[in-house]
């Protein structure tokens, strides 16, 4: 009977020499694969945590994209049409043909249909030579 006595006590013995550093524990072959196995089951079932790239069946929606309309400008007085890209192109040649070498950032027309003439401002500046006529 003494040995089923101190058979109960060695585990706790052991456990509390092994928790002070008193004992070392060798590993065997078997106990070795058992850790190896236990860590890979840990990587595949953390891979399995994550969540799974749902791929959508869904056809894609095209985005169209936002591009400015055809616009097509006239402006019309005393029996005559005139196309303001005609009159803007116009405005352009005449002010590069004035100011060689000219950066142009903005274009301001005026177009006065009484006198048959539109004026311009390039860049903010205008001048009584800035004009056009129509």
């Amino acid at each position: 009977m003494e040995n089923n006595k101190n058979a109960g006590k060695r585990p706790a013995k052991a456990a509390e020499e092994m928790a002070a550093g008193k004992t070392t524990v060798k590993k065997t072959a078997a106990a070795t694969q058992v850790s190896e196995v236990k860590v890979q089951e840990e990587k595949k079932s953390a891979a399995a945590k994550k969540a799974p790239v749902k791929k959508s069946t869904a056809p894609k929606k095209t985005t169209a994209k936002k591009t400015e309309p055809e616009v097509s400008f006239f402006i019309e007085y005393s029996g005559k049409q005139i196309a303001a890209g005609e009159v803007l192109k116009a405005v352009k040649e005449d002010y590069l043909s004035k100011q060689e070498d000219a950066a142009v950032k903005t274009i301001e027309v005026y177009v006065k249909p009484e006198e048959n003439t539109a004026y311009y401002a390039v860049n903010g500046e205008g001048s009584d030579q800035y004009k056009i006529v129509l």
